[in-house]
């Protein structure tokens, strides 16, 4: 990867880049032997067997992405790995970017982790639909007992 006119590390293939959205940070997927490693403005992350979702938050201060080990998914945010779950999905940060929130499966349950907490537990937490509201609340769709749920948390 060439940025600015400076190489970096070679790997054997890129998968993809992405800038922030000040454009003033950089990240790559590398693949590197069997491996993928995230390398963020040129600082090369731990490996892994796949790399999920990786987002910035909106203010571009910190950064987060879905690493898979074997059978397990981890979230990396700002170098720092989170818990192990069997899935993780919907990263997303919240508008002044202080807070992080995705959907995990543990078990054969899902539960919304919100900053590392644990927070509310269900048969399924719908992709995609995890949200900041503007009163610092968060929305998403969520299944259980075969009831469809739209779940507002107010914190």
């Amino acid at each position: 990867m060439v940025l600015d006119g400076k190489p970096g590390p070679e790997y054997e293939k890129i998968l993809w880049e992405w800038f922030s959205p000040d454009s003033r940070r950089f990240f790559y997927v590398a693949q590197k032997g069997s491996k993928k490693v995230v390398v963020l403005e040129g600082r090369e992350g731990p490996e892994y067997e796949k790399i999920g979702e990786c987002v910035f938050s909106p203010d571009a201060q910190h950064f987060a992405y879905i690493g898979i080990r074997g059978e397990k998914h981890l979230v990396i945010q700002d170098g720092q790995e989170g818990p192990a779950y069997e899935k993780i999905h919907s990263l997303v940060f919240s508008p002044d970017g202080r807070g992080l929130a995705y959907a995990a499966q543990k078990g054969q349950k899902w539960v919304f982790v919100l900053n590392g907490q644990e927070l509310q537990e269900y048969d399924r937490i719908e992709p995609g639909t995890l949200v900041f509201l503007e009163d610092g609340g968060i929305a998403y769709y969520a299944v259980e007992a075969k009831f469809l749920r739209h779940v507002v948390y107010l914190p």
